[in-house]
């Protein structure tokens, strides 16, 4: 397989990448809070690197953090 091609989880594999349930991850697509999918067909995937990416929007700076490395990612 290729390096650059970033890899397709099924939704099972992406709950367990998130420590969650595929279930969780349904609700996230019908409210369209979670991260980013593709459509294959009429199966669901995830890529890697959107995960990745969702969960770094997700991260929240603590107060004890100095300014600029809020912003550092």
């Amino acid at each position: 397989m290729n390096e650059h091609v970033d890899r397709l989880l099924r939704p099972e594999e992406a709950a367990q990448e998130l420590q969650n349930t595929a279930g969780t991850l349904a609700k996230w697509r019908m409210q369209s809070v979670g991260p980013k999918f593709v459509r294959v067909g009429r199966s669901i995937r995830y890529r890697k690197s959107d995960i990745e990416r969702w969960l770094q929007s997700r991260t929240v700076a603590t107060a004890e953090e100095p300014i600029g490395q809020r912003a550092s990612a």
